[in-house]
């Protein structure tokens, strides 16, 4: 395809340019950056949620919550520009997730969500943390994709899953340089 607006399926943000590989804002793959005109929202409360739905989309922001606010703590702690940079992607596209778990079941955006939590004092430490918790989220959030009953909670959940695997890697490659 050629340059121009693209919307994201799963997050909705927009983005210029080409083609984009994952969604810059939440990570979400290709399949998911739409041409502009083709763009819908879907981001808005699901209507007659189903309870296992409404159970996983809740535990899914409260984890979304906590990475977030995890990262932003790493980042603000870390001395390495390269280390800080690294987490603040993390915290922007655990935002995201958090977001859109958010709006889908039509709850508010916490400002508190922007404030750091505490991280473990050192960056090797940190991006261990970051690994283990998504090696926690990746297999629960594709679990949460095969239990949803709606298509558009299936689908969020399977691209934020395929999303957390793509952080597992980046995950490795950290601790690599870091050991």
């Amino acid at each position: 395809m050629n340059e121009g607006l693209f919307r994201c399926k799963i997050c909705g943000e927009v983005y210029f340019g080409k083609h984009p590989s994952h969604c810059p804002h939440c990570g979400a793959h290709e399949k998911y950056m739409l041409k502009m005109d083709a763009w819908q929202d879907e981001n808005m409360p699901i209507e007659g949620i189903s309870d296992i739905t409404k159970k996983n989309l809740e535990e899914t922001r409260g984890l979304e919550y906590d990475a977030t606010r995890f990262y932003r703590a790493a980042a603000k702690e870390t001395k390495s520009d390269v280390v800080k940079g690294f987490f603040k992607y993390l915290a922007r596209t655990e935002k995201e997730h958090y977001e859109v778990a958010s709006k889908l079941l039509g709850q508010p955006i916490e400002d508190s969500i922007n404030e750091p939590s505490e991280g473990l004092g050192s960056d090797l430490l940190n991006v261990k943390k970051s690994q283990e918790m998504e090696e926690h989220v990746t297999p629960l959030y594709a679990k949460f994709a095969s239990e949803a009953v709606e298509p558009r909670a299936k689908e969020v959940f399977a691209a934020i899953s395929e999303v957390e695997a793509d952080h597992i890697e980046l995950d490795k490659e950290e601790i690599g340089k870091l050991s």
